[in-house]
């Protein structure tokens, strides 16, 4: 009686040892599956095997449920399977059941960066000045000169806070960027990666068009500048043979006089 017992005994340990292998390989599997973004079949070998009670298994298939991975998102089915985890003591499973209810309160957050990100925080937000075809005052050249520094000041702000912002993704609150899922993550760093694009060539274009304007405007006044001087110098000369050609008039006047 006593090698029979031993005997089944023994029976018990090998059959929970080779079932322990056979769920550690389908484990294997299921994540390779993952990995892969194979949901359908990872979902079929965790949910077989978090219903054969696998608390790996139930934690990886909440989870899938929670990021909605390969299917919609279910806070419920997620709370479930990750609670069952839980329950048996596996370690990462509270932790992951606070990731999923985060993500329920914060769908919206999620969804901004994903869908609706604008880079409204690094945009263009300088006034351009008005540049006149040509200034012909020392005060309003002063003007347009200062407005424009100003403008040049406030659009290397802009370059400076679009450089930081990379790379993409950068922006996102750490905070958020944790119950993120990777695809969530990979899928708003190229969204934005494509709106700071936008917003650069964009801005590149506006400062272009009012380089120009400004260099047009600052040759025009030079050359009015330039104008001005020569007709004053022109004047200033005119002005010198008249008073010689008077002096020159009275000594004649003079000396016609004493002739006399």
């Amino acid at each position: 009686m006593k090698n029979t017992l031993l005997s089944k005994a023994l029976l018990m340990l090998c059959c929970a040892a080779w079932g322990s292998v056979v769920h550690a390989d389908e484990l294997a599997d299921a994540a390779r599956f993952q990995d892969a973004k194979n949901y359908p079949q990872a979902q079929a070998l965790y949910t077989r095997l978090a219903k054969a009670g696998n608390a790996e298994a139930q934690l990886a298939l909440g989870e899938l449920y929670g990021f909605g991975d390969g299917m919609p998102e279910d806070l419920k089915q997620a709370e479930f399977w990750i609670g069952k985890a839980a329950a048996q003591g596996q370690r990462d499973a509270p932790a992951a059941l606070k990731v999923m209810q985060a993500r329920a309160a914060r769908k919206t957050d999620i969804a901004y960066y994903t869908t609706a990100y604008d880079g409204r925080e690094v945009k263009l937000d300088c006034v351009a000045p008005a540049l006149p075809a040509v200034s012909t005052t020392n005060a309003e050249i002063h003007e347009v000169s200062s407005a424009f520094n100003q403008w040049q000041d406030c659009y290397n702000g802009f370059t400076a806070r679009l450089n930081a912002a990379l790379p993409a993704g950068k922006a996102i609150p750490p905070d958020l960027v944790g119950i993120m899922s990777n695809d969530e993550f990979a899928r708003s760093s190229a969204a934005m990666d494509k709106v700071y694009a936008a917003i650069g060539a964009q801005a590149g274009a506006v400062a272009a068009e009012l380089g120009a304007r400004h260099q047009a405007w600052r040759g025009a006044t030079e050359l009015y500048v330039k104008g001005q001087s020569a007709q004053m110098q022109a004047d200033y000369e005119q002005a010198q043979r008249q008073m010689a050609a008077a002096r020159n008039n009275r000594v004649n006047a003079g000396e016609n006089a004493k002739g006399r």
